[in-house]
């Protein structure tokens, strides 16, 4: 059974890594990973439920590694 939470997490990683060497260097806005934070999902985890957010369930959840129903 695939775990959407863990393949959101290593999907989003996948471009976090490929963009931090050249964000670093140059100092900019991480707008990639931003992107895929975004679409993962993951970015909800720290919003308030009043701007689209997730909710501190749900995060106590990911930050244990649980799985919802």
């Amino acid at each position: 059974m695939s775990d959407p939470c863990h393949e959101a997490v290593l999907t989003a990683a996948s471009v976090l890594r490929k963009y931090a060497a050249e964000v670093d260097d140059r100092a900019r806005f991480p707008v990639e990973s931003s992107a895929a934070l975004r679409e993962s999902g993951l970015l909800g985890l720290v919003a308030p439920t009043g701007h689209e957010g997730v909710g501190p369930d749900v995060h106590a959840d990911v930050a244990q590694g649980r799985r919802r129903p």
